[in-house]
């Protein structure tokens, strides 16, 4: 309603010729977010071995994200606001 927030783009290599301009894009997410699923997957089996609570994701936010999901595909069929509990 007040503005767009949009993930942007890791930097990449652009070309520009004739007066024309392309970007590359990867061709999967993995290439992306790798480094972050790697250091949080780390982190998750040093948890394990030292005994601790991990602090990463639970599968309660996978739900939260599942629920957020749907609640937009809801508001974008009916065109309304759609409220979370």
């Amino acid at each position: 309603e007040r503005g767009v927030a949009e993930t942007l783009q890791p930097a990449a290599t652009g070309v520009k010729h004739q007066q024309r301009g392309t970007l590359g894009i990867h061709q999967d997410w993995l290439a992306r977010f790798q480094p972050a699923y790697t250091i949080e997957l780390q982190e998750w089996v040093n948890s394990l071995r030292e005994g601790r609570s991990f602090a990463g994701a639970k599968a309660s936010d996978g739900l939260q994200a599942v629920r957020i999901a749907e609640a937009c595909i809801q508001s974008l069929q009916t065109g309304l606001p759609t409220t979370l509990s």
